[in-house]
């Protein structure tokens, strides 16, 4: 039974500590390939998991378009190629190895990963605690002009281990883990933002 117990415990730690994980799908796959958010059919942007395979994929560092936001951007000036490599394989090049792009994936991922913390809340704590002492002694006595000495020792151990689960908070997690999910959708904007800038800059060079 012991050794039953132990591999349950394990599984289930095991299985607490993969929640935050599985939320990395929120964040862009890689650090060179474009993030495809999921959409309202007005465009806006929705948080939760990149639109499903079926969605026609990005082609490139492009937000889309959302008929609701106001203003139009502008569009961005066509660069004739100054150089031996095509303006293409200079972006290319470019968003695989600076370290800005990298910085803003990094940046998405722990967003993510924010977002599987919040939703822990959700889960049950599980906390263990182990309590150990030891004493000795000693004590002279004199009986009648005899002398003697008593010598004693004690030991013990306390272990506990307690479950706590939160079930009802009026709201409050929902509330965490939405926010956690926004953030995430802020984080991958940017992210988008960064390959953006590092375009602009790498066509303008």
């Amino acid at each position: 039974m012991r050794r039953r117990e132990r591999l349950a415990l394990l599984a289930a730690l095991a299985w607490l500590t993969g929640c935050a994980t599985s939320s990395l799908d929120l964040a862009p796959p890689a650090p060179n390939v474009p993030w495809t958010p999921p959409t309202s059919s007005a465009g806006a942007i929705l948080a939760g998991k990149p639109a499903a395979a079926s969605a026609p994929k990005s082609d490139g560092y492009v937000l889309p378009a959302n008929t609701t936001a106001v203003g139009d951007l502008a569009p961005s000036a066509d660069l004739e190629k100054s150089h031996p490599y095509t303006l293409a394989e200079l972006i290319d090049v470019a968003q695989s190895h600076d370290p800005s792009t990298r910085a803003a994936w990094e940046s998405a991922r722990d967003a993510a990963l924010a977002t599987g913390i919040a939703k822990t809340a959700y889960l049950p704590s599980l906390s263990a605690s182990v309590v150990g002492a030891y004493q000795t002694g000693n004590n002279n006595l004199t009986v009648s002009g005899t002398h003697g000495s008593l010598n004693g020792s004690a030991q013990g151990v306390i272990s506990a281990l307690s479950l706590q689960w939160l079930l009802f908070d009026f709201g409050e997690r929902d509330a965490n883990v939405s926010a956690a999910e926004q953030l995430s959708v802020i984080a991958n904007i940017g992210f988008t933002a960064a390959h953006q800038q590092l375009i602009y800059r790498v066509a303008l060079a």
